[in-house]
């Protein structure tokens, strides 16, 4: 398979996902940067909330080297008159942003940035997350990073963990493998982080992981961002919310507590005490 982006002027800066599904291999050598393809009965999808474009056996399609628009790959696609029109429009767009220095015709359309109460139901599997760190431990090569992005989890961590920050019921667990653990060094409980390439695990407690080809050591996956990041709005929002929500909360337990000594001191009976208008 060979995944790769197009765009044309309709959608620019914007891309479109492809992916091409064939036997023959010599596709995968001949497209390059900035080469411009004709499609005919190609397969239209949803991957991850984006449409994608799919080629497959039945697929007719050919590859044009810009500039020159020599055809260096012809799958069975038949180029009329207006094809090639066409593709003078397409040279001439490359050309265009080439010399205002907006040269890559082909820009990568990020993944859908999920929060923790979304992914369970995310019909694709693949996602982005931004959260706060609560705990880190590292075993066996891999890194745990525990996080809250301040959704429910609805299949949340069994096991005791710290609830000081916030209930473990917002929690979620990624794991983290390869040379990705190298870009946890700097992280702490409370940064935030914007985590690439996210992927579900099938499981219970939910959860999600990251792994990295051996070619894309270099990407920087796992970004330390900072409270002012504007991916943090949101979250942050929920944050606020959620603090005054328990210090309230806290408060009332605390008079709550301080009423019913009351109460047992002066021998009330705890059905019928009534101070600040609390009842116990």
């Amino acid at each position: 398979m060979l995944s790769f982006y197009l765009s044309d002027p309709s959608i620019y800066p914007g891309s479109v996902n492809t992916c091409i599904f064939l036997n023959e291999h010599e596709p995968l050598e001949l497209i390059k940067n900035a080469d411009i393809i004709a499609i005919e009965n190609f397969h239209l999808k949803t991957f991850n909330d984006q449409p994608q474009f799919i080629i497959n056996r039945f697929s007719c399609f050919a590859i044009y080297k810009s500039n020159s628009l020599t055809c260096t790959f012809n799958k069975s696609y038949d180029a009329g008159p207006f094809d090639k029109k066409i593709l003078k429009a397409l040279d001439e767009f490359d050309i265009e942003q080439k010399q205002t220095g907006r040269h890559k015709m082909a820009v990568s359309t990020p993944r859908s940035i999920l929060e923790t109460a979304q992914i369970e139901d995310a019909k694709s599997k693949f996602f982005d997350y931004v959260g706060q760190v609560i705990d880190l431990t590292f075993e066996n090569e891999r890194d745990t990073i525990t996080l809250t992005d301040y959704t429910l989890n609805p299949k949340p961590i069994m096991h005791t963990v710290d609830e000081s920050i916030v209930r473990k019921d917002y929690m979620i667990m990624c794991t983290v493998w390869d040379s990705l653990v190298d870009q946890c060094a700097d992280l702490a409980p409370d940064d935030y982080v914007y985590l690439k390439n996210c992927v579900k695990k099938d499981s219970h407690p939910l959860e999600f992981s990251i792994r990295n080809k051996e070619e894309d050591k270099s990407k920087i996956i796992i970004e330390k961002i900072e409270e002012n990041n504007s991916r943090l709005i949101t979250l942050i929002q929920r944050k606020t919310k959620y603090i005054v929500t328990k210090e309230k909360k806290r408060k009332y337990m605390s008079l709550k507590v301080s009423v019913f000594k009351v109460g047992k001191d002066y021998g009330f009976s705890h059905e019928r005490c009534y101070i600040y208008g609390i009842r116990f």
